[in-house]
């Protein structure tokens, strides 16, 4: 029997899974942040990575589903770039001429009725 390559063999093999677990868990965080990231409601990837960057950067890390010290850092990019972040209201939706004045048209609904102006709702 070869001691010394069953040995060697087994060294190989435990490298291996280390760094597979390793990769593994990186993969893991980096698709949590991203989730994370994509709820903020940053206007475009652009943003959205660097966000991403700034925590991994700074080694945020989780309590559950909670990201600990994200408060501080989203904060921080809030106010140095105030419009990375979508708007509450796009204007992509306008107020009905018809019955109901507090419903809010979609942009198919606004083309729809604008190639029929005389129908009414």
């Amino acid at each position: 029997m070869d001691i010394d390559g069953i040995k060697k063999s087994v060294e190989d093999y435990k490298t291996k899974w280390e760094q597979s677990e390793n990769e593994r868990k990186a993969f893991e965080y980096r698709t949590k942040i991203s989730g994370f990231v994509k709820l903020l409601g940053l206007k475009d990837d652009i943003y959205e990575k660097h966000v991403t960057d700034l925590i991994i950067a700074k080694e945020l890390k989780f309590d559950g589903d909670k990201l600990i010290g994200s408060n501080d850092v989203v904060n921080a990019f809030r106010e140095s770039h105030p419009d990375a972040f979508k708007s509450a209201d796009t204007g992509d939706f306008i107020a009905p001429t018809g019955h109901s004045n507090n419903a809010r048209l979609s942009g198919v609904e606004q083309a729809f009725y604008s190639m029929n102006p005389n129908l009414k709702s």
